[in-house]
């Protein structure tokens, strides 16, 4: 008890210097340096691509075209599972969000994550705020389940490390698994218990779709890779979405995977391919999904203003 109260404190210090001092001095950074960090960063992006493709003989005209309908319909797993996350974040700011508009947000706060500013946090901060959250919860909530996101990933990568052999495993299963107790005891403090452990299958599921779209990834690269190799990317794409201040991550999943690559029989190459084709996946479902719920509001709007 005494152990579990003093990891609460620490979270809850920790929470409150990310929202109150961190994130904006992230924020003041970005827009500052907008004008060079998006242009750098893509062009880190193309140029590892294009290295990656050609150490690894890997071109899009190669892709096999079964296993890609699978990251299709992955990203489309996830995109719906990230619906249902912010309705569990509204629940914990004191709000309520149908699944259409929590699906509408996720999706377009993941493609304004391109912007030279943390778009999905100001996204989702604001659809919270309009529907009658503060800032302090909406700015809390986002935080503490970015926290347990972080968290449960590097737990899974963490585990994968371990069972591979590589001794940075341990490490990471300690250091991700405090945290992500001490996310769930906030949640289930702050809320309660069934909304602790809502969080923690919705988290799961995403990771476990994760999983399952860099294996698919692989497959369609016609790279062999078990689901054991695949988990241990895992922490990577978490880590490039919650990096505000680079533009939607850009580069910086790909990076870490190609990091990540060197602990396993994988090459960092392939791992840099596979990353980014999700990548790319996901952002185009994210524009099917914002664009076909965006045209259902406006022609509701519209008849209801007939």
């Amino acid at each position: 008890m005494v152990t579990m109260t003093a990891i609460s404190i620490w979270l809850l210090r920790l929470e409150e210097a990310l929202r109150d001092r961190i994130a904006p001095a992230i924020r003041r950074f970005g827009t500052r340096y907008s004008r060079v960090i998006l242009p750098v960063f893509l062009a880190l992006f193309l140029i590892g691509a294009y290295v990656s493709s050609r150490a690894s003989g890997v071109t899009f005209a190669d892709l096999r075209f079964a296993p890609l309908i699978g990251v299709f319909l992955g990203a489309l797993a996830t995109t719906a599972f990230n619906a249902w996350g912010f309705q569990l974040i509204a629940i914990y700011s004191a709000v309520r969000l149908p699944f259409r508009e929590a699906a509408l947000v996720s999706s377009f706060g993941s493609l304004s994550n391109f912007l030279p500013i943390p778009g999905s946090i100001l996204v989702r901060g604001g659809a919270l705020i309009s529907r009658g959250a503060t800032v302090k919860q909406s700015a809390g909530s986002i935080t503490l389940a970015a926290l347990l996101w972080i968290g449960l990933a590097g737990l899974l990568t963490g585990l994968a490390l371990a069972v591979q052999g590589a001794a940075l495993g341990w490490p990471a299963i300690l250091l991700c698994g405090l945290l992500s107790i001490a996310a769930l005891g906030r949640l289930a403090l702050q809320g309660n218990a069934r909304l602790a452990a809502a969080f923690l299958l919705q988290r799961t599921a995403m990771l476990s779709i994760t999983v399952l779209r860099f294996w698919l990834g692989f497959q369609a690269v016609d790279v062999s890779a078990n689901l054991v190799e695949s988990a241990t990317f895992a922490v990577a794409s978490v880590f490039g979405a919650v990096v505000a201040i680079v533009p939607a991550g850009l580069a910086v999943s790909e990076a870490m995977a190609a990091a990540l690559a060197s602990f396993t029989v994988l090459s960092p190459a392939t791992a840099f391919i596979v990353v980014a084709l999700n990548r790319l996946v996901g952002l185009l479902v994210d524009g099917i999904v914002f664009s076909l719920f965006s045209v259902r509001q406006k022609k509701e709007k519209t008849g209801e203003s007939q």
